[in-house]
């Protein structure tokens, strides 16, 4: 078994529809750092378990510089 982990820094902006009055109703924006774990049973022809760009250039293209409103209903902590 081979395992892969990328760890990956985006920055992302987002509100919280709040029922009661905070500043985090307003656009702000946080640092994330994610991690994707892979895993795969053997390695592929270039002796890799995947190409670690392709998984970045996703996350960065996905996360990096998003609303995240745009993604995720209600993107609380919990729900990131």
């Amino acid at each position: 078994m081979y395992i892969l982990i990328k760890t990956i820094k985006v920055s992302s902006s987002h509100y919280l529809n709040l029922n009661h009055n905070s500043k985090d109703r307003n656009l702000h924006g946080h640092n994330y750092v994610i991690k994707v774990f892979c895993r795969s049973e053997s390695l592929n022809e270039d002796g890799v378990v995947c190409d670690c760009s392709k998984i970045k250039n996703a996350i960065v293209e996905a996360f990096d510089h998003k609303e995240l409103n745009r993604l995720i209903p209600q993107p609380t902590m919990e729900n990131i």
